[in-house]
């Protein structure tokens, strides 16, 4: 009789490493396919994000330009103090989108969602199997 479950005992902890290691091989696929994903579109987004930035950094140059001279004139030629003036607002504009953005920028992390949810189910499947198991042996 001790043999028997001695046995049916080694069976369970075999096929417990063997669903382990199955499960194992499978999420290593799986967290390699949705790095390559994940990746790929924050490679894509970011060449958008330099391509816009790049036009409107290179519309901005000649707006400035014109702001300053322009202000220079009104304030009767005085286009030092006018450079400043232009300068302190786009700093300040551009530090409080800046500073929107980057509260309001979603971050993608590395959580893997897809592999952490097939993990929790493999894993409760495989802990399950040897509860089974015993009770059908008992």
């Amino acid at each position: 009789m001790k043999q028997r479950s001695n046995r049916t005992l080694g069976l369970i902890f075999k096929d417990l490493l063997e669903g382990v290691h199955q499960l194992a091989t499978s999420e290593m696929q799986l967290m390699q396919v949705e790095l390559r994903r994940s990746a790929q579109l924050t490679q894509r987004r970011s060449k958008y994000l330099i391509f816009s930035v790049s036009l409107a950094i290179l519309g901005l140059i000649p707006f400035i330009a014109f702001l300053v001279l322009s202000l220079g004139q009104v304030l009767g030629g005085r286009y030092a103090l006018s450079s400043l003036i232009v300068s302190v607002i786009c700093c300040s504009v551009g530090s409080f989108f800046a500073a929107r953005l980057s509260r309001n920028f979603p971050v993608q992390g590395l959580s893997l969602p897809l592999t952490r949810r097939s993990i929790q189910a493999e894993a409760g499947r495989l802990f399950q199997l040897p509860r089974e198991q015993e009770k059908k042996a008992s």
